[in-house]
């Protein structure tokens, strides 16, 4: 039991460095009721999990929003912490590349992380060694991971990308899904990210918010 406490000790110091400590005031009861405008029915368990790890991970309430709101599309509003189509066990088998033997690298978390080397430099980035490259499961069946992966992905994948911090929305999306998303395709993909993130910043009361550019416009 002590070793498991250190372990989470650990995590939560190496988050604080990358994130830089939070100051954001959301709660859950304003991010499920984002959500349900949207038409989604979040898992009270999963908003539990990620909302106030958000309050203690963001400085800016629009970088939160956004993050909000691009999980919510990722998750199906806090329903899901694992790709719905490769959640039985082998049903997607080698699509996200190999790692250690009979292990699928699919989405998991609430940012769906996926392909072997992510789950690896999470797993390391988060003081948990090679846990996740070697047992990836566990992003999906601890909230608490999944949100922890899921700061991280954006901290070290999406927040320095190209145009994020120029406060263009859609460049968030471009840093999440590129090749699916911005290149003419499934335009109504990312308009629903869009969407999300207006209803989020209404809800939640962020007037100072990113346009709309960055991915199919």
């Amino acid at each position: 039991m002590q070793i498991i406490k250190l372990i989470f000790v650990v995590a939560s110091i190496v988050l604080l460095a990358i994130t830089g400590g939070g100051a954001v005031d959301f709660t859950v009861e304003q991010v499920n009721e984002a959500m349900s405008k949207h038409g989604y029915t979040p898992n009270w368990d999963y908003l539990n999990a990620v909302v106030p790890k958000v309050n203690g991970a963001f400085q800016d309430p629009n970088e939160a929003a956004e993050f909000i709101a691009q999980c919510g599309h990722e998750s199906g509003g806090y329903q899901y912490i694992e790709e719905i189509q490769c959640s039985q066990q082998n049903s997607c088998e080698g699509m996200y590349g190999t790692g250690a033997e009979g292990k699928n690298y699919h989405g998991r978390g609430f940012i769906q992380l996926s392909w072997p080397d992510n789950y690896r430099a999470a797993s390391q980035a988060l003081g948990r060694g090679d846990d996740f490259y070697y047992y990836p499961e566990i992003v999906a069946q601890d909230p608490n991971v999944g949100a922890d992966v899921s700061i991280w992905y954006w901290q070290t994948r999406v927040a320095n990308y190209p145009g994020v911090k120029e406060k263009h929305f859609g460049a968030t999306t471009r840093a999440i899904n590129s090749p699916v998303e911005c290149t003419g395709n499934n335009v109504e993909q990312s308009r629903n990210r869009w969407d999300l993130y207006q209803i989020v910043c209404d809800t939640l009361g962020v007037n100072d918010r990113s346009d709309e550019s960055g991915c199919y416009n």
